[in-house]
């Protein structure tokens, strides 16, 4: 793709579904000192996409930024589930979850879900209809992997967010296009 500056197929997002996003990210960091930076207000006004107006780790705790999410399970040092709070949503669920991967490094994944009938704001394009996930979602959440990564490598380069979603435009057709040629309805 011309002007867009080459993305790492191991920092691409993992589309397990066509409404979910997965990214792994590597850290050259203690688990003491990952978990510390998903599991607090402190820790996630360093990296997250929204400033952190509310969070409590406990179930039923608030995770509340530019939009308001509940904290619905978690396990110390192992992950958080959270689920949007709203009176329609059921299925738009995140994960932060972290494990040891060697001596100094701890392995990160989000995952992203959003619901079935979810449609794109701002007449973003959403070429596979309600419920799917579109570029500047994936853009978005690349971006939040990125600077996680940045707290404990700080010279990690920024990527460009309109190349990612450029990126992301043609990486999702061609996941959802896979999808639909292996999918079998028996």
């Amino acid at each position: 793709m011309m002007g867009v500056s080459p993305i790492a197929l191991d920092r691409v997002a993992r589309v397990p579904a066509k409404h979910a996003l997965v990214y792994t990210r590597y850290l050259k960091a203690s688990i003491d000192d990952v978990w510390s930076a998903i599991s607090t207000a402190e820790g996630l006004s360093q990296w997250w996409v929204a400033p952190v107006t509310a969070f409590e780790l406990k179930s039923g705790g608030a995770f509340n930024h530019h939009w308001n999410s509940l904290i619905v399970g978690f396990e110390d040092h192992r992950f958080i589930d959270f689920k949007k709070r709203s009176e329609t949503s059921r299925e738009e669920v995140m994960r932060f979850k972290i494990s040891q991967d060697g001596k100094a490094q701890t392995k990160f994944t989000l995952l992203d879900s959003i619901e079935a009938d979810i449609v794109a704001g701002d007449n973003e394009p959403q070429p596979h209809g309600p419920g799917t996930v579109w570029a500047g979602v994936a853009a978005g959440w690349h971006g939040a992997a990125d600077a996680l990564e940045r707290l404990f490598k700080p010279d990690l380069p920024v990527q460009d967010w309109t190349g990612l979603v450029n990126f992301y435009e043609t990486h999702l057709m061609e996941q959802f296009e896979f999808m639909d040629l292996v999918r079998r309805d028996d």
